[in-house]
């Protein structure tokens, strides 16, 4: 792919990761941009200018030339990568936007995953280590899934709590079995590194940062999972 080719394919990523990012949240189907904060449509062109909101009049926030320029960083891996490589590297950056502002990876974007997810496990590893990858990992982060559940909702119970946020969501189960059907077996180092990632940052974060207890506390843990997947797709 030649420097065009890569700068149109970033840019094209970009857009979209942003728009699917402002839309998916308030609907699920396809249609006119949507501004972040108040869910009401935009035109293209404001969108596309970075153009404030004409019903709340509150500009795009700072995602939005910030994943444009990591979405063209992503696109010029190709040469060195390959296009399905890229093209993986910017749903990880799909996901990892959802999850940091809105706590979830919708089923949408996770039908995508798959889709993606098989396509790339298949041609990399062979289709039988790449269902063997997802089911693993699918199975492993599942069970600390029904681990964390039950143990919070045992916590939440003895302390009296309400409201209490689970540190682990279904959607990360479901990003588990998308990154084992693209790595193979390469997933368990990318849990590994995504987990100890995921518990630096977590005990830095309730150390200095947050105020609430541990119980409540909860970070987005897609992003490390993501992290340590995209270290060893690139290995």
């Amino acid at each position: 792919m030649d420097f065009v080719g890569m700068v149109l394919f970033g840019l094209m990523s970009g857009l979209a990761i942003n728009y699917l990012s402002d839309r998916l949240p308030w609907q699920r189907s396809p249609g006119r941009p949507l501004c972040h904060h108040c869910g009401q449509e935009k035109r293209w062109q404001d969108f596309l200018l970075l153009r404030a909101c004409p019903h709340c009049n509150r500009k795009p926030s700072w995602r939005n030339p910030l994943v444009m320029l990591l979405a063209l960083g992503i696109a010029f891996l190709i040469p060195s990568y390959g296009f399905w490589k890229a093209a993986v590297l910017e749903y990880f950056l799909l996901v990892a936007v959802m999850d940091i502002e809105h706590r979830v990876i919708m089923h949408p974007v996770s039908a995508l995953g798959l889709i993606l997810g098989g396509i790339t496990g298949w041609r990399e590893h062979g289709w039988q280590q790449a269902l063997l990858g997802g089911a693993i990992a699918g199975l492993i982060m599942g069970a600390a899934y029904l681990f964390g559940l039950y143990y919070a909702r045992w916590m939440a119970h003895r302390r009296k709590l309400e409201g209490v946020e689970e540190g682990l969501g279904f959607g990360d189960v479901t990003l588990s079995l998308i990154l084992g059907l693209i790595l193979g077996m390469s997933v368990l180092r990318a849990l590994m590194l995504g987990i100890l990632a995921g518990g630096i940052f977590g005990l830095l974060y309730l150390l200095f940062f947050a105020r609430r207890s541990a119980l409540q506390a909860a970070i987005p843990y897609a992003p490390f999972l993501l992290l340590g997947s995209a270290i060893v797709l690139l290995r």
